[in-house]
C-alpha cells in the first residue's frame, strides 16, 4: 500500500506524482529515493500508458489509480498536493486518505 504521495493534477485528468510505500512521515520520503515511484500520465488512460521514472517494484499502480480517482472528486485541480494514506480511517471525516495543498 502506498503511504505517501506528492501529486499535481489538472482538470483534464493529466497528472504527475511521486509515491512511496515506506511507513514514514511524508517529510522524510525523499530521504529514501530508492523507494520512490515517479510518474506522469492521464487518469483517463490505462496505467500501461503512464510514463514511469524511478520505477519502484511492489507499489500497486491500480490502487494508486483508484485513490487518485477518489481524490479527483474533491475538485482540487492545478495544485500540488501532499497525500498520506492510512490503513484505518482517521480525522473528523473518518477517511483513510488525507491531503494538504502545497503553495
Amino acid at each position: 500500500m502506498v503511504s505517501n504521495m506528492i501529486i499535481f493534477r489538472n482538470i483534464i485528468w493529466s497528472l504527475k506524482f511521486e509515491a512511496s510505500d515506506l511507513k514514514i512521515p511524508l517529510r522524510h520520503m525523499y530521504r529514501h529515493p530508492s523507494s520512490l515511484l515517479s510518474c506522469t500520465g492521464n487518469l483517463s488512460e490505462g496505467i500501461h500508458l503512464w510514463h514511469m521514472f524511478n520505477t519502484r517494484y511492489g507499489i500497486n499502480k491500480l490502487i494508486i489509480r483508484r485513490d487518485l480517482l477518489t481524490m479527483y472528486n474533491c475538485g482540487l485541480f492545478d495544485k500540488w498536493l501532499e497525500v498520506t494514506k492510512y490503513p484505518i480511517p482517521v480525522g473528523v471525516k473518518r477517511e483513510n486518505i488525507v491531503f494538504w495543498q502545497i503553495k
